[in-house]
Parts: C-alpha cells; sequence; structure tokens
C-alpha cells in the first residue's frame, strides 16, 4: 500500500509538477545557445544511443528466442544461488532490540504474595547486570534506563492469574549501547539461578520480529501422561545442544480443585447437584441477602461464612447444608469429596 501511494505521488510530480518548474527554470534561457560541457554530452549520448545501445537493442529484437532463454538461464542461477545457500538469505535479520523480559510462570494457585518474592529477586538480580555493564556505556550513563513488573501478565504461558508476572527493562539504545543483548541476558540468567517450585522462567529480547519461538515443535497423542513424558525426553534431548535455553511445554496440570459426587440417598433427602452447589456457592463466594438505600446511594448486602470458617479443607468437610425441610444435613452424608485438577 505504501509503494502504491509512494508511486502515485511520484507519477503526480513527473507529468504536472515537474514540467511547470522547468519551464520555469528554462524561461530565460537561449535554447540556441550552447557551451563545450553541453556539446560534449550530447554527443557522447548520441554515440551511446545510436552506436552502443541501439544495435544491442536490434540484435536482441532479431534473436529474441536467444534473448529470452538467457533471460530466463540468468533468472535460474540468481535463484539456484540462493537455494543452494551460496548467497546467504535472512528474511529477519538478527537485530538488537532495547527491551528485555524475565517471564515467570508458577504453578496455578500459587499466591500473589509468592509471585511477588520470585519478582523481587528478579529485579536484585537485574539490579546486578546494571552494576555490572553499566561501566562501559559512554559517558557514564546506565544500562537499565526503566523498569516494570507486570502482575498476571506472560505472553508465552497464555494464562492469566496471580502466579504469572513479566519484568521488563528499557535498555540505553542500541546506538549508544555497548555489549551484546545476549550477554546482558545470560548473566541475568546466572545471578538469578534457579528458582524453585517454578515452572519456567524466560529470559527474553522483544524485537520486531515476527518470527516467534526460535524453536517450536508439535507433539500429539491420546495419552496426556504419555504425551508429557515425550515431551520431558525431548526438552532433554534439545538441552544437549549449546545455545539452547528456556525451554518448556504448553502442557501443564490445571489448578487443584475439589469436586463433590452425590451419594446414593441424596435425592431422597431432597439434595441434587445443583442444590448443593449453590449453597456451597452462596457460603464460600457470597450471595445477595438484600439491598439498603444510602441516600442516592445503593448498597448490596453479601453474606458469607466468616473467614474462619472457609480459610481450610476441614472446613469443607465439616460443612452442613440445609435441608428442604428437616434439620442440617452434613455434607459428607449426601456427596462424596475428592480432589482432582482442572
Amino acid at each position: 500500500l505504501v509503494l502504491i501511494i509512494t508511486l502515485a505521488v511520484s507519477l503526480v510530480e513527473a507529468f504536472l509538477i515537474l514540467p511547470s518548474h522547468m519551464a520555469h527554470s528554462l524561461e530565460h534561457t537561449d535554447p540556441s545557445a550552447s557551451n563545450r560541457f553541453r556539446t560534449a554530452f550530447e554527443r557522447g549520448f548520441e554515440w551511446t544511443r545510436d552506436r552502443a545501445f541501439g544495435p544491442l537493442i536490434d540484435w536482441a529484437v532479431s534473436w529474441r528466442y536467444l534473448f529470452s532463454g538467457i533471460l530466463v538461464g540468468l533468472l535460474l542461477i540468481s535463484l539456484s544461488l540462493v537455494l543452494s545457500g551460496t548467497v546467504k538469505l535472512a528474511v529477519f535479520p538478527d537485530t538488537e532490540g532495547d527491551t528485555i523480559e524475565a517471564r515467570i510462570l508458577l504453578p496455578q494457585g500459587t499466591p500473589l504474595s509468592y509471585s511477588e518474592a520470585i519478582v523481587q529477586r528478579l529485579a536484585d538480580s537485574l539490579k546486578k547486570v546494571d552494576d555490572k555493564f553499566s561501566s562501559l556505556q559512554p559517558q557514564g550513563r546506565r544500562l537499565v534506563q526503566n523498569t516494570m513488573v507486570q502482575y498476571a501478565t506472560n505472553v508465552d504461558s497464555h494464562e492469566s492469574g496471580p502466579h504469572v508476572a513479566t519484568v521488563t527493562a528499557d535498555l540505553l539504545t542500541a546506538e549508544l549501547r555497548r555489549g551484546k543483548v545476549d550477554d546482558f541476558l545470560q548473566y541475568w540468567r546466572e545471578e538469578t539461578g534457579d528458582i524453585a517450585d517454578v515452572i519456567t522462567v524466560n529470559f527474553t529480547e522483544l524485537t520486531g520480529n515476527p518470527a516467534g519461538a526460535a524453536i517450536d515443535m508439535r507433539l500429539q497423542g491420546p495419552d496426556l501422561v504419555q504425551l508429557k513424558a515425550a515431551s520431558l525426553d525431548l526438552q532433554n534431548h534439545l538441552n544437549s545442544y549449546d545455545g539452547v535455553l528456556d525451554l518448556s511445554d504448553d502442557l501443564r496440570p490445571g489448578k487443584l480443585e475439589m469436586r463433590l459426587k452425590l451419594k446414593e440417598g441424596a435425592l431422597a433427602l431432597g439434595f441434587d447437584a445443583s442444590s448443593i452447589a449453590n449453597q456451597l456457592r452462596a457460603s464460600y463466594f457470597g450471595s445477595t441477602a438484600g439491598e439498603i438505600q444510602v441516600g442516592r446511594e445503593s448498597y448490596e448486602v453479601d453474606v458469607r461464612l466468616d473467614i474462619g470458617d472457609r480459610s481450610s479443607l476441614a472446613d469443607l468437610e465439616r460443612f452442613t447444608l440445609a435441608a428442604p425441610d428437616g434439620p442440617n444435613i452434613p455434607l459428607s452424608a449426601v456427596a462424596k469429596l475428592e480432589t482432582g485438577r482442572g
């Protein structure tokens, strides 16, 4: 689109604007006047046109099939040089960017406080990177210009929640910076060290290239356990190559959850899956009991269990259900609790 617009503007310039400029510039010029340079230039131009270029065009027209074959042959030779690797081709040249990131992925259900501790550890190691390489920068400028932390964000994991975070550092521009981004990332990785309970921490550079990950493979199979084992074997094999870092897969277990299964006789007591789920949701998440008006503002009154009665799995096991008619009944009497993953 840009090319089409540029050519269109160029045509307007060439056919409408340029002739007007030339007419003004030649307005006071005598066309019959001549000088040595103009005479020599026109003589050389005519000789090239009549003696060199003209006969070549005549030959190309007379031997048009041979000439076309030569052009096709040159085209094939040029393509073969690229396909054979004689002439190297980089669709997306490896240009260094000005931003580096550490993308953190923890198990689902990880509290925000633990994610904040991991982020602080990465921020401290980034400070060491800044201290080490800032001495190499011109005019005493700092390598790390700005640092930003984003929680619930990790573009590699395609997940959101307190278990993911991203630490971003803006570096001194590549035109002024001394040192390679790969060296900065490697030192950041070494200073951070191994972190317990972390699924992945990817140290990467932000560039404008849309090529994606350097290594991207897809495994397919009906057995998830076998598929996970195959993924780990493949990652161990790829890790044996120098320069391969930050490998991970997207086959991850979901969040731990409690599943309830109705026991025989639950329906006779007036309980079904929907009624039990509604009572649990109202008790733990809350239910709107009413609404009050204070001046021009309206406030909803939400009711749920006190924090001390809904903070452990034991509270769930001791939970009692309100029967449609009759006394309260323990949850364990009408449903079986099972632990699983989403």
